[in-house]
């Protein structure tokens, strides 16, 4: 007899599992195929008008050059967005160009919905629900086309991996490394983009807090934290509620994270962490704030402008520039009554009400898949804020109430739960409620992209509770068997109908435009007419001036394809509104002492009236209309 051992590797059978593995491993990497194709045409085939893009690339072209971020180089956006993109631009020798950028965009988009799926593999071990996380991911940031190289993208990835992260703390040795990696993406979070990186923060301490054994200190932390965070969304939004629109998003937030910290303090769950991993977690989180500000201040930004750039400017802006979330009228109330019964469910142990949550979650899913579908062949995104593309405002007023559902497979906050799934992933299950409750809130002042990056972990509260539901129904019954087989056939046929459509779409589309066949920007494909009209601006600017200014919107993209320095560092999207009057003054100084300047006046992009701000009377004092082609409009100094 030939022992088992004895038999050669290369001879032995390969066993059923593995070659579900081997399956699943093929699956995956078609898909994310799939999703490259989809997300590569229609990246380079789309350019808003508003031109974000432009813009940071300008910023990151200025600090590259060695210009102090914020003294010298006007952002928005934290340190580390620019500490990150520089060690990558001079390790790799690539370019700030529209190809570079995209491509980048692409890579992280994909990241994002990668990470999002391993957080799902790791909390229900079922590769068919990582999947189709992995595409309801993806299809749901879309509106990243809008913005490529936005820090958003990076925003999103650091969201999703610090709950990925969330997934190891099971014994006090993987707590400690846990905390310290999830201070860190929370720390570069923070600094890059304060509003996300503060909600992201103040999620992952409470649930180092909740998940502490139960004593006096606890009790007094918890206290003084919960309150805190409750107040948070009606501070911020004080100023701007006026009308029911402005109450929605507030309320949503609020019934959400309300309802999660009383089932949380309810649950009957052992103890995962220690003081000892909330310390590590602060202490990693201020230590990479403190690396950043420094390498920053090493560069030449002062500590003035640090405070500027990264805090008070924000404040400023919700004084500029404010819309409302687009969510449905019924939010509100939804948001109320939900809160009313997740207590009710919470206090008395009542199954029926999250069950139903649950079921109509399978609804919301599948109701997702087929938004998708249906927006496979929707005109571009809107760019402004004030319209939902996708499935992001159902996301924030349906789900944010109910996000406490997902704690547990039970959902009941008085379970037992000393094994079991329920007790190992606790941890990264309240944090993801505490996160999808509080991400939302990014959205104000300016909804936008930011309200489909905010409500990514909305998706994956959606996905956990349609895998407990599916998975707690009982075999014996054959009518359960049917219902999971045909939700899970019709969730998985409509997400890969959707990502066969777009990618055959998307192409035909791609292909029907014209090249603009401008430096740093080969591969974009746009509209006929827009490409031309790019193409005369481009070649005009060129043969005229040394330099050029646009208005009301800043067209930084064309400084890329004209090869031309901007006049300063101080270049934003709208700068009318943007820029203070000391940062315009700078430019009018710039103007002055350039010859041969022209000025871009877009007629298509422009608001009602412009403010009187210095840089605006110079421009329309000193320079006056010369010619006109479609939507552009140029000016020349007055003789």
């Amino acid at each position: 007899m030939v022992l088992p051992a004895a038999i050669p590797a290369d001879l032995r059978p390969i066993s059923s599992a593995a070659r579900w593995r081997a399956a699943f491993v093929v699956l995956f990497a078609a898909l994310v195929l799939g999703a490259s194709i989809t997300g590569y045409q229609r990246l380079f085939s789309t350019f808003n008008p508003l031109d974000d893009e432009g813009y940071v690339m300008l910023s990151l072209a200025s600090v590259l050059e060695g210009q102090p971020l914020y003294d010298a180089t006007y952002s928005q956006y934290g340190p580390a967005f620019f500490e990150v993109e520089t060690l990558l631009h001079r390790w790799t020798g690539l370019p700030v160009s529209h190809d570079v950028t995209r491509l980048k965009s692409l890579l992280t988009w994909l990241a994002v919905a990668g990470v999002a799926a391993a957080f799902i593999y790791r909390l229900t071990a079922s590769r068919l629900f990582s999947a189709c996380s992995f595409l309801l991911c993806f299809f749901h940031l879309e509106r990243l086309v809008m913005e490529p190289g936005h820090p958003q993208e990076l925003c999103a990835l650091l969201v999703t991996a610090t709950l990925y992260v969330l997934t190891f703390c099971r014994d006090s040795a993987s707590n400690r490394w846990a905390a310290l990696l999830a201070g860190l993406c929370c720390g570069v979070l923070s600094m890059m983009k304060i509003n996300m990186g503060g909600l992201l923060s103040v999620a992952v301490a409470l649930t180092f807090v909740l998940s502490l054994p139960r004593h006096g200190a606890r009790t007094v932390l918890l206290g003084s934290l919960a309150i805190a965070c409750l107040a948070l969304p009606w501070v911020l939004t004080c100023a701007r509620l006026q009308g029911l629109p402005d109450w929605q998003l507030p309320a949503a937030v609020t019934a959400g994270l309300a309802a999660t910290l009383v089932a949380a303090g309810r649950h009957n769950h052992p103890s995962r962490t220690t003081s000892g991993n909330l310390w590590s977690f602060i202490a990693a989180h201020l230590a990479t704030c403190l690396v950043f500000s420094v390498a920053v201040w090493l560069r030449g930004t002062s500590w003035r402008g640090l405070f500027s750039g990264l805090v008070w400017q924000h404040v400023e802006f919700g004084d500029r520039f404010y819309a409302a979330a687009p969510l449905s009228p019924w939010t509100f109330g939804w948001a109320i009554s939900g809160l009313g019964l997740s207590f009710i469910a919470i206090r008395r142990s009542a199954p029926s009400i999250p069950d139903t949550v649950r079921k109509l979650s399978v609804a919301l899913l599948l109701a997702m898949g087929v938004r998708s579908l249906l927006d496979s062949t929707a005109a571009l995104p809107i760019p402004d804020g004030g319209h939902d593309v996708g499935s992001a405002a159902l996301l924030i007023g349906f789900v944010t109430p109910w996000v406490w559902v997902a704690l547990s497979r039970s959902g009941l906050s008085d379970e037992p739960s000393h094994s079991g799934e329920d007790s190992r992933h606790f941890v990264a299950r309240l944090g993801l409620c505490l996160v999808a409750a509080l991400q939302p809130l990014g959205a104000f002042p300016i909804p936008g992209t930011q309200l489909a990056v905010g409500s990514v972990p909305l998706v994956l509260v959606t996905v956990l509770l349609t895998f407990d539901l599916l998975q707690a129904l009982p075999e014996t019954d054959r009518s359960n068997v049917v219902f999971r087989r045909v939700a899970i056939g019709m969730l998985s046929v409509l997400l890969v109908s959707t990502l066969l459509w777009r990618d055959v779409h998307h192409t035909r589309c791609r292909r029907a435009m014209t090249a603009l066949e401008l430096p740093g920007a080969a591969r974009l494909r746009l509209p006929a007419r827009e490409a031309e009209q790019f193409r005369w601006l481009t070649r005009t600017l060129r043969s005229r001036y040394e330099s050029f200014v646009a208005f009301p919107n800043a067209q930084n993209s064309v400084y890329f394809w004209t090869q031309m320095r901007p006049l300063s560092g101080f270049n934003a999207t709208l700068w009318p509104i943007m820029l203070n009057d000391q940062q315009q003054l700078h430019v009018v100084d710039a103007l002055r002492q350039t010859a041969e300047v022209g000025v871009i006046r877009n007629q298509t992009d422009q608001p009602a009236r412009l403010p009187a701000t210095p840089l605006v009377r110079y421009l329309e004092t000193h320079f006056a209309p010369v010619e006109r082609h479609n939507a552009f409009e140029l000016w020349e100094r007055r003789r």
